[in-house]
């Protein structure tokens, strides 16, 4: 999952009501649409190893996640960073 996420498609949350008037939470790909499972999204999300979007109602509530960027030391003012230590975000 991480994989496709890092080549360039996004997580997306959705809720869908129900017939009954609750919501389920689906996951899916973008642009792709293909479903997530959601404990696998739920999971991935929790690693850490994902950066929210920022686009959620409420703050904890991104509706979209993309895959943390592997910054270069090139984008650093003083030279090799935290050991030369690869750094995300």
């Amino acid at each position: 999952m991480l994989d496709r996420i890092r080549a360039g498609e996004t997580l997306v949350r959705t809720l869908v009501k129900n017939a009954n008037g609750t919501h389920n939470v689906v996951y899916h790909y973008h642009p792709s649409d293909r479903p997530v499972a959601q404990i696998t999204a739920e999971e991935a999300i929790a690693s850490g190893e994902l950066t929210p979007g920022g686009d959620g109602l409420f703050a904890g509530a991104d509706q979209t996640w993309h895959a943390k960027r592997k910054r270069t030391l090139d984008e650093y003012d003083s030279g090799p960073v935290n050991g030369g230590v690869d750094i995300y975000d």
